[in-house]
């Protein structure tokens, strides 16, 4: 375009020198064409730097996309997930399993090897602060009947001074049995990124990421009984509310338990507004993830509602050696039977 600018600037200086009147309509034609020439010019710059803008905000997005492609790889290309994918492979080949059984298979040795042991170990905790309860309450009793008889009015310095006592004993117990109420949330969230990588790993097998095409191609051709796909979410919604259900029955079956109630309730009802939280995170995180994904996670919080079972037998519990506490009853499965009437008596009031 430049060039053909030139070009046609220096004709018009040809244009004037050839004109040997140099009349006044020669030096009228040769400024039009100089005008129109410094027009022309002026929409070529204009034009030249909204290419150059156009073609600067494309290259940002893609910074953006792989910024975020890179933060997500911390998850789906860590050594525990191809760990986990490994584990999914090796029990489809090997035990000739469907992707759906496989799936079911790898929430049961999930819940064995990690949640279970960890469960078990919350169980004697929460067994040991029970019985530590009326030793707490004596030695607070002696402690502080001196300071409540001598102050008639409780001013804010003695209620201080309680409150610190308080807490100086408790704890002296705590350490001295090893079962700080602190430990039991705790080692429920240590399990959490165990569960989030077997998740990815399951996604990953899914969605043909780290060279799985094989196993995409599979799990795409699976169906499972009304899913006629398992790298498709569920196009019925039934796994979101079955998940839901299972999880609230999850949670009313532990909030039956005698023993949790006696505890302090502070962490356990934490505990209970954090868990329906997160029930409704995984309720909608279901109803868009890959029917795979979340046949996992109902999977996984239906074998944690059969350990909760298990774990409130008697002889599984001395079998384990969690100790025994002056609130169990001889028959658990009985005594929370009727709490359970009776909170439906109370719900329907």
């Amino acid at each position: 375009m430049n060039k053909f600018l030139n070009s046609s600037r220096k004709g018009s200086s040809l244009l004037f020198k050839s004109c040997p009147l140099r009349s006044i309509d020669c030096n009228l034609k040769i400024l039009n064409l100089n005008s129109s020439i410094n027009i022309l010019q002026k929409r070529y710059e204009s034009t030249s730097k909204i290419k150059s803008v156009e073609l600067i905000a494309p290259q940002s997005d893609l910074i953006i996309n792989t910024s975020d492609n890179q933060k997500f790889s911390l998850i789906t290309d860590s050594p525990i997930t191809h760990g986990f994918e490994d584990l999914l492979i090796n029990l489809h080949d090997v035990l000739s399993l469907e992707w759906s059984s496989t799936i079911f298979l790898a929430a049961i040795v999930f819940r064995l090897s990690i949640c279970f042991p960890i469960k078990v170990y919350q169980e004697h905790l929460m067994a040991k602060l029970v019985n530590l309860r009326p030793e707490i309450t004596e030695a607070l009793e002696k402690s502080l009947k001196n300071l409540k008889k001598d102050s008639i009015f409780m001013s804010p310095e003695i209620k201080r001074k309680i409150t610190r006592q308080t807490v100086i004993i408790q704890n002296h117990f705590y350490k001295k049995e090893n079962c700080q109420p602190q430990k039991i949330p705790i080692s429920s969230v240590l399990q959490m990124p165990f569960w989030i990588y077997l998740s990815s790993a399951t996604r990953n097998l899914t969605t043909g990421i780290n060279d799985h095409s094989l196993q995409m191609e599979q799990i795409n051709h699976e169906s499972f009984m009304w899913i006629t796909s398992l790298a498709a979410s569920d196009p019925y919604y039934a796994l979101p509310v079955a998940y839901c259900l299972i999880a609230f029955s999850n949670l009313i079956y532990a909030s039956l338990n005698g023993m949790t109630k006696s505890n302090i309730s502070k962490i356990f009802s934490f505990r209970k507004y954090l868990s329906v939280v997160f029930i409704f995170l995984i309720t909608y995180f279901i109803s868009n993830m890959p029917s795979s994904v979340g046949l996992f996670w109902i999977s996984s919080n239906f074998l944690s509602l059969i350990e909760l079972v298990i774990l409130d037998s008697i002889f599984i519990r001395r079998l384990l050696r969690i100790p025994k506490t002056s609130v169990e009853p001889t028959n658990i499965y009985l005594t929370k039977m009727n709490a359970l009437k009776s909170m439906l008596k109370f719900a329907r009031k």
